[in-house]
């Protein structure tokens, strides 16, 4: 049993477009190769630009990073050669020490309750404070006498 097609309608054995294929001696088969070419020359130009100004920038960044480090750990010296910088730890240092003071003065109290020490008035002895002053102030006036511009 055999299909039956409609009168009007022809089988086709055979479809006209599989026989046809493009063949570079066309022109439109030639200007799609041609702008194919010419894409993939910009594409290859235009990665190598990126590449070479994503090497650039990464070597960029590398020295500014650098640069900052160094200006950091700078910064830090200076601040740290600065009377700022004295006056902090100084007063800090004392802080720490007068509160450890107070501590070891109450733990003097109860361990040796009977010593007959009066410790709420013992402080730190005025004259060593003074002295201990005099003898920086001549450390100070030491290191600066081969400078040409004595620092106070």
């Amino acid at each position: 049993m055999g299909q039956s097609f409609p009168p009007t309608r022809k089988r086709l054995t055979t479809s006209p477009r599989t026989n046809w294929s493009p063949s570079p001696s066309t022109p439109w088969a030639e200007g799609q190769l041609a702008d194919l070419g010419e894409d993939a020359i910009k594409t290859k130009a235009e990665l190598k630009d990126k590449s070479k100004a994503m090497v650039r920038l990464e070597t960029e960044v590398a020295e500014l990073t650098s640069k900052l480090a160094l200006a950091k750990k700078l910064i830090i010296e200076e601040f740290k050669s600065s009377d700022d910088f004295k006056e902090v730890v100084t007063d800090s240092t004392a802080t720490y020490f007068s509160d450890g003071f107070e501590f070891y003065k109450r733990q003097l109290l109860y361990q040796h309750p009977n010593l007959g020490v009066d410790v709420a008035s013992m402080e730190m002895d005025a004259d060593l404070v003074e002295e201990d002053k005099v003898a920086k102030t001549g450390e100070k006036e030491e290191d600066n006498e081969g400078e040409a511009n004595p620092t106070p």
